[in-house]
């Protein structure tokens, strides 16, 4: 945006010549924050991987009350089947700029303390951009997060799991908070 700014001087009742001061130009760019918090009990327009292929792979927890009234709600990842492994959650993005740097985050926690134990990652357009992250306290809430570059304005991004539970027992998490902003 380009602010040009002209005035007359009045020098009695009569016109006098114009002054233009000197260009001022802005560019103007929105923060790019996109957040997902299951509070309306939908996965917003992220998608269910091939990792949670029973309908009853994935639902939705409360969380409780806020101090607001409003109850919050989580992901149930409660692994029905024994075919748990791999993308959870999905989302492609079609609104990134393209050599932006980004962050992207999600909120874990395990559900119960049956084994297997739950190992998640995150991954951007197929790369890890966090480690696997082993979830060991049914009472603490983990934060994955990782950087990446947008190479378009395109990305496919992932919540990844890495265990199988062959027994349909353990394997069992809550996701909340899938976050992507501009960093």
């Amino acid at each position: 945006m380009t602010v040009v700014f002209r005035t007359t001087v009045d020098a009695c009742c009569e016109d006098g010549p114009v002054i233009t001061f000197p260009e001022s130009t802005y560019t103007l760019r929105k923060y790019y924050r996109d957040l997902t918090d299951f509070n309306d009990k939908t996965f917003g327009r992220w998608e269910r991987g091939p990792g949670a292929p029973d309908p009853r792979d994935l639902s939705f927890e409360s969380l409780g009350v806020a101090s607001d009234g409003t109850e919050n709600y989580a992901v149930l990842n409660y692994t029905y089947t024994s075919k748990n492994l791999g993308v959870i959650l999905h989302r492609e993005f079609d609104d990134l700029e393209s050599g932006t740097t980004y962050a992207f985050s999600a909120s874990v926690r395990r559900y119960n303390t049956a084994d297997p134990t739950p190992k998640l990652s995150l991954k951007v357009d197929n790369v890890a951009i966090t480690s696997t992250a082993v979830l060991t306290d049914p009472n603490t809430w983990v934060t994955l997060s990782g950087t990446f570059v947008a190479s378009s304005n395109f990305a496919l991004l992932v919540l990844n799991s890495h265990e199988r539970d062959p027994g349909a027992v353990g394997n069992d998490y809550l996701i909340d908070y899938l976050l992507v902003e501009e960093v």
